[in-house]
């Protein structure tokens, strides 16, 4: 049962650099498919595939029938052990693990050669590539001494109950404690942090800002690459058209021209939106294009109301 909240914190860390993952390579299906209902289902699948990889630890060992007070546990034979070991290991230890270090090479070969010439790194992206890289470091460190002494131990190599057995268990155990601090240092600017939370519950409290000054700062040169984008398709519409160039500034046209939303305005509403959210400058550019020639109204129809909600909410913490 001690080991059960052990690998439920590896698989944790697994399905949240996961989650990132998919946020960052699929945006607009995954804030689409993405809620509530579905978050807590993988936190129960989380618990019950941890209770599956501790199973097969059940299978190596069987009840003696000498009517012994307590009844005791003997290991069965030196086959089983081993197959069991190579199982537990591989589910607990090595799928992880190369679960997490294929996400962390994903998201690195994402945000740094995607544009080797650009000198756009945004705050979130790093944020982002530190948080993977962190708590896959801590589990790879923290778990291998265990993992290789419990297989060495189901070789018959080494005894378990000495002093070097109980440095790799609290070592493994450690990361259930480690990873919340890691969670919380690369996202302290997030809504999910602990500050955040006092804030929300206790109005009151002296936790200070929730979001610090440089990560309120807009991307630099990113405003002013979408407003190139967004005069050449709207030179580009106008021609069409047969309608005279129009000047910078104009009202948004995915808001059909609302006198209360300027379109400067709107901009970097949509771009602190889009850091928010954690999207790279290519998946911004792609979206706003999107949005500005049309081929994303079914998405707007269906988002209008849910982005309109998030930004009033992210304007109250900035």
């Amino acid at each position: 049962m001690l080991f059960l909240f052990g690998v439920v914190s590896v698989y944790t860390v697994t399905f949240l650099s996961t989650e990132r993952w998919l946020a960052v390579q699929y945006p607009f299906k995954y804030r689409i498919a993405i809620s509530s209902t579905k978050v807590k289902v993988c936190v129960l699948f989380i618990w019950v595939l941890s209770l599956l990889a501790n199973a097969p630890n059940l299978t190596e060992m069987s009840p003696t029938n000498d009517f012994r007070t307590p009844c005791q546990w003997k290991y069965k034979n030196y086959q089983t052990r081993e197959m069991v070991a190579t199982l537990e290991i591989l589910l607990k230890f090595i799928l992880p693990s190369l679960i997490l270090v294929l996400v962390l090479l994903s998201l690195y070969r994402k945000f740094y050669h995607q544009n080797l010439d650009s000198s756009i790194r945004p705050h979130r992206e790093k944020q982002l590539l530190r948080m993977c890289a962190a708590t896959s470091f801590v589990v790879l460190i923290c778990w291998s001494p265990n993992q290789v002494y419990y297989l060495l131990h189901k070789l018959d190599v080494v005894k378990i109950g000495t002093n070097w057995h109980h440095m790799t268990v609290a070592l493994a155990l450690s990361t259930s404690a480690i990873n919340p601090i890691i969670y919380y240092v690369t996202n302290s600017d997030s809504s999910l942090s602990p500050v955040s939370y006092l804030e929300t519950e206790f109005p009151a409290f002296p936790t200070g800002p929730m979001m610090a000054e440089e990560a309120q700062a807009l991307q630099p040169g990113l405003l002013d690459l979408l407003q190139e984008m967004t005069d050449r398709l709207q030179a580009h519409q106008n021609q069409i058209a047969g309608a005279p160039p129009r000047a910078s500034g104009l009202q948004s046209p995915v808001f059909h021209g609302s006198p209360t939303e300027d379109y400067d305005e709107w901009l970097q509403k949509f771009q602190r939106y889009a850091t928010f959210n954690g999207w790279t400058p290519d998946q911004q550019l792609n979206w706003f294009v999107m949005f500005l020639s049309g081929s994303a109204l079914r998405v707007y129809q269906r988002q209008t109301d849910e982005i309109r909600a998030d930004l009033d909410a992210l304007y109250k913490t900035l």
